[in-house]
């Protein structure tokens, strides 16, 4: 939960434009894709009616900053909701998360000293920067970078050259300049995870974080985008990428240089070849290959469990 709130007639002040419906008290902000936010009251955008109708299924969405041709159309927008109307919608919702983040308190709930718990190694190049709990009989190889906001659980080991909690890359016109978009969450890494040399694992962007299950292990030189979850006991090889937004089953098996794209839903005890390109939704366990991804009958040798 945020340890800050702003009112709807603030935000309005700080982008410049009116508002109407209650001054509701914001404690996070959401796009749809990030609809599982940890705090209880937020503020999204809507630059296309055709989503509207999901926006308006969160009950936890109390503010909408839209565009006035589809605030006049739309008759399902009930009236106590907060809603400031924009021309650009995403440039006014991402540049009052870049404003928050840069000149409030918002975002300030990883504020504290690093705590690391007992038996840990860290090599002395290590960094690990304020705002980090580190769990008991953890190991951080050299010159790996540990960033503000993640948390690391019990008998973890990092190897070298690895960044836990690095902004991940969204990019977004800003008054008319493309601008990294700041990221505000963190990284929450259960029991028992080992994770390869070379990799980089993003952190959320608005809060929460991106998930990393327990016994969960990873080679090296892999990559793995903002707001991902994976669950327990999942197996990932050399030169993985998975992109923001995706969601990995527990028992899992990623073969060498898979590539899954942004959003995509992976259920548990699925085992992806090699060099496999998942492109939509896995709703159903069993092995996947090619270009895109396609399910076969039979199961490849190697790997997994």
């Amino acid at each position: 939960m945020r340890t800050r709130e702003i009112h709807v007639e603030e935000i309005s002040k700080i982008l410049g434009l009116s508002y109407s419906g209650n001054n509701e008290k914001i404690n996070g902000l959401v796009k749809l894709v990030h609809s599982d936010s940890e705090a209880d009251s937020l503020i999204t955008f809507c630059g296309n009616e055709l989503i509207l109708p999901e926006i308006l299924l969160n009950q936890k969405i109390k503010a909408i900053i839209i565009r006035d041709v589809i605030y006049q159309t739309n008759r399902t927008i009930p009236a106590n909701m907060s809603v400031i109307i924009s021309d650009s919608p995403m440039e006014s919702f991402y540049f009052l998360h870049q404003y928050l983040y840069e000149k409030t308190d918002f975002y300030n709930e990883y504020d504290f000293v690093k705590e690391i718990g007992v038996n840990c190694s860290i090599h002395p190049s290590a960094i690990i920067e304020d705002g980090v709990k580190i769990g008991d009989n953890v190991k951080i190889g050299p010159f790996s970078f540990i960033g503000k906001g993640t948390e690391i659980g019990n008998d973890c080991i990092i190897d070298a050259n690895t960044v836990i909690g690095s902004g991940g890359f969204e990019i977004k016109v800003i008054n008319k300049i493309p601008k990294s978009v700041h990221h505000a969450g963190g990284v929450r890494i259960g029991n028992n995870v080992e994770i390869g040399a070379g990799c980089v694992i993003d952190k959320a962007m608005f809060g929460g974080s991106t998930i990393i299950g327990g016994n969960t292990k990873i080679d090296n030189l892999v990559q793995i985008a903002h707001n991902c979850t994976l669950g327990k006991d999942v197996l990932i090889c050399a030169n993985a990428q998975v992109s923001g937004s995706v969601t990995i089953g527990d028992r899992c098996y990623l073969a060498p240089s898979v590539s899954i794209r942004d959003q995509v839903n992976i259920v548990r005890d699925a085992f992806i070849g090699i060099g496999a390109v998942v492109t939509k939704h896995i709703l159903e366990p069993g092995t996947y290959i090619g270009i895109p991804a396609r399910r076969i009958k039979k199961r490849l040798s190697g790997g997994g469990w």
